[in-house]
């Protein structure tokens, strides 16, 4: 089951992801955040008002099929090293074969804002085990949207700064 759209953005959520938990949002959403009512409600946004959150859910729980239902055809991924996939059967297999191997995987959601029916930010983390210790990455991902579907992908990461005590 899904989780609602309303969660991501306006109070505490934890989904099990690959037996993993996918968010832990327990801060006040910034005033920019847009929160979209869930589907019982009468009000909705446009049909792009769920894609993100589907999309990274499916991500976390390694459902490929639903990934693909949340891609446009020519979808664009660019990565956080400009390494790019282009078309969502290229990006598919890259993902599709990326994630399993990446022991000790988490992904923390903190926020996804859409700034309009065509644009979205996901606020994350992800967590990966390397040398038997988890190392915690703060991403931004930036969606276009389009028809629905997620058109473009661009990641940024947050590096950690130099320890100015440190010796060069």
């Amino acid at each position: 089951e899904l989780f609602c759209p309303c969660e991501i953005t306006a109070g505490p959520l934890r989904v099990e992801a690959v037996g993993r938990p996918l968010g832990n949002r327990n801060r006040k959403p910034h005033a920019s955040t847009v929160c979209v009512p869930p589907a019982c409600c009468d009000v909705r946004m446009a049909d792009t008002a769920d894609t993100v959150e589907r999309y990274l859910h499916a991500i976390a729980s390694h459902d490929w099929d639903m990934v693909g239902e949340c891609l446009a055809d020519g979808i664009v991924r660019t990565g956080p090293y400009h390494d790019r996939y282009d078309g969502r059967a290229n990006y598919l297999a890259f993902i599709s074969e990326l994630m399993p191997k990446l022991k000790g995987y988490a992904m923390d959601v903190a926020r996804v804002t859409y700034a309009s029916d065509t644009l979205a930010f996901a606020e994350l983390s992800e967590t990966v085990e390397i040398e038997g210790k988890p190392m915690v990455t703060p991403e931004v991902l930036v969606f276009e949207l389009a028809g629905g579907l997620i058109a473009r992908i661009e990641i940024y990461i947050q590096t950690p700064d130099e320890d100015p005590a440190a010796p060069a």
